[in-house]
């Protein structure tokens, strides 16, 4: 009888632990949205890693843009489709499409930049009320306030007006729709994408193996690329794995090796996903943001 019970415990404990690891192995980071935007295609045998060899300029005043690459002057129209466009070389004077809903319009590549007009969305939001969004559309089609809601949705004690927009979850967006019982769950939450954020800058980063640099405070899409100058430490595992490792500037970063950046933002980096290694910073989302345009 007590070895029955022993053995039942034990079972019971291994099968815990089995789930709580198929958990784990199964979720997304960040990291995968970064290379999925980028194009790249992950690999199917071994760690999780990815394979970008396939993104390659053939000229340097291509663009690239949204997971594709343009030839100079060439012309980006809006997409009516998905909003994954990747992987397509485009000939010169080719349309090229930017994402559905995203805020650039009439794009064009010159000379390896990719210039875009931004729409400037003319509603004013009065407070207490929440925009509403048609799907991904860059501008809102119209304005809830209390005494005009349909409906409400309640989440984590939180309740929200008919059409607006939050996070419960880190990179979970969700949308107050009518029969939303709580659960977060598609049709009315999906992970947030990066498509949108995708251009130049991704591009340059995969080139120069730089790192994705990470707000804690919105950790899905990068906010920034830092490059190795000389002011980086380097902390090795004692028991590296030699299944994984990254690229970061001219330095292989192995699995379990740390890297402490100083410039241009203070920043942890690890090899989470290759080939290129995942920072963290504490400087706040916005900040990076203002940087990331002015990065070359």
């Amino acid at each position: 009888m007590f070895l029955s019970q022993c053995y039942s415990i034990i079972v019971l404990i291994c099968l815990t632990y089995i789930a709580e690891a198929t958990q784990c192995d199964t979720s997304e980071g960040p990291e995968n949205e970064f290379y999925e935007a980028l194009g790249c295609r992950e690999e199917q045998s071994g760690p999780l890693k990815y394979n970008c060899s396939m993104i390659k300029k053939t000229a340097e005043d291509d663009c690239y843009f949204l997971g594709k690459i343009y030839k100079n002057a060439d012309r980006i129209p809006t997409a009516i489709g998905s909003c994954r466009v990747q992987g397509k070389i485009y000939k010169n004077a080719d349309r090229i499409p930017t994402a559905i809903g995203s805020c650039r319009v009439h794009c064009r590549c010159h000379n390896g930049r990719t210039n875009c007009a931004q729409i400037d969305c003319p509603w004013r939001l009065t407070p207490g009320c929440v925009f509403v969004y048609k799907d991904d559309a860059c501008c809102p089609e119209s304005v809830v306030c209390p005494s005009t809601s349909p409906f409400t949705c309640s989440y984590n004690n939180k309740t929200y007006l008919a059409g607006a927009r939050f996070e419960p979850e880190k990179c979970i967006d969700c949308k107050c729709e009518k029969d939303f019982d709580g659960e977060v769950k598609e049709p009315f939450c999906k992970r947030i994408k990066c498509d949108g954020h995708a251009d130049e800058n991704y591009y340059k980063a995969l080139n120069d193996r730089c790192a994705p640099l990470y707000a804690d405070e919105r950790p899905c899409c990068p906010a920034y690329f830092s490059c190795p100058d000389g002011t980086e430490t380097i902390t090795r595992s004692s028991k590296p794995s030699s299944d994984v490792s990254c690229k970061f500037g001219d330095h292989e970063i192995m699995a379990g090796d740390e890297v402490v950046l100083k410039n241009p933002f203070p920043a942890t980096c690890k090899c989470a996903v290759p080939p290129l290694i995942t920072c963290r910073t504490e400087v706040p989302y916005n900040t990076l943001r203002r940087e990331y345009y002015a990065w070359k």
